[in-house]
């Protein structure tokens, strides 16, 4: 594990994630069927991850900074809710903020929440696509023009 990060946010900022005080994030894979999130209401981890990858600090920063981008937002989206991508902050390796990703719906569910609106824009699936393919994650997009664009 890492050492513990604590990232302050400026006056400018609202993005709720820069407030998140952990110690290590861990990017899972994994086949979220029925809406399952990566973390469980008695918080436990899905039992269908297929891989996992611990992030740097660079990569952490990188993803808490897309994630609370309002240009990450804004597109259209599905009630599909079929996760593959969960993003999880931990403490004393214990899960303390998580985010569930759904490309082919263009939604997230996020444990803390995340001011946007609407799904994510054609940017936010770049930046997203572009993680799961960095991580060789299942379910990553061959295209980004998808009905969501107008």
């Amino acid at each position: 594990m890492s050492e513990e990060q604590n990232i302050q946010a400026t006056n400018k900022t609202t993005n709720p994630l820069l407030y998140i005080n952990y110690d290590s994030v861990i990017a899972y894979d994994y086949e979220g069927g029925g809406q399952l999130l990566i973390i469980d209401d008695s918080g436990r981890l899905a039992k269908t991850v297929t891989k996992r990858f611990y992030l740097p600090s660079k990569k952490i920063e990188e993803v808490v900074t897309f994630l609370g981008d309002t240009s990450t937002y804004g597109g259209d989206l599905v009630k599909c809710f079929d996760p593959h991508i969960g993003i999880v902050f931990y403490r004393k390796n214990q899960p303390i903020e998580h985010v569930s990703i759904c490309l082919d719906c263009n939604s997230l569910n996020s444990l803390i929440p995340i001011p946007f609106s609407g799904g994510f824009s054609k940017l936010g699936r770049q930046k997203i696509n572009t993680l799961c393919k960095e991580l060789s994650f299942s379910h990553c997009l061959d295209s980004l023009n998808t009905p969501f664009d107008k």
